[in-house]
């Protein structure tokens, strides 16, 4: 499931659908609605309009969409690091490689 909270966060400002999807660039209710249905994933634009809109993170607007993502930079970063890992012109970039996965590995939300 695409879980996405728009919707609540919507109906706590009394806002309409349509209302919502003027405020974020969109040109019709039925887009916004997909997006709040979790139907489609929000551009990036989209994403940031939201979070701005509703003064929330846009992981708590679309925890699946931020998991997803962090799950593939996760996986992104461990192979860099066993990349580069020996290589000693690199050691500087190894060093963030191996704080980053470490950092993102531990945040709790990676399964």
């Amino acid at each position: 499931m695409n879980t996405c909270r728009l919707r609540k966060f919507r109906k706590s400002t009394h806002l309409t659908q349509r209302e919502v999807a003027m405020l974020v660039g969109y040109t019709s209710q039925r887009a916004y609605s997909d997006l709040e249905l979790g139907l489609k994933r929000p551009a990036l634009g989209t994403a940031l309009a939201c979070s701005i809109l509703f003064d929330v993170a846009v992981r708590e607007l679309f925890p699946d969409l931020a998991d997803h993502v962090e799950r593939d930079v996760l996986a992104r970063a461990r192979k860099l690091k066993e990349k580069i890992a020996n290589d000693t012109n690199r050691e500087a970039t190894a060093a963030y490689i191996a704080s980053a996965v470490d950092r993102i590995g531990g945040s709790g939300a990676v399964v």
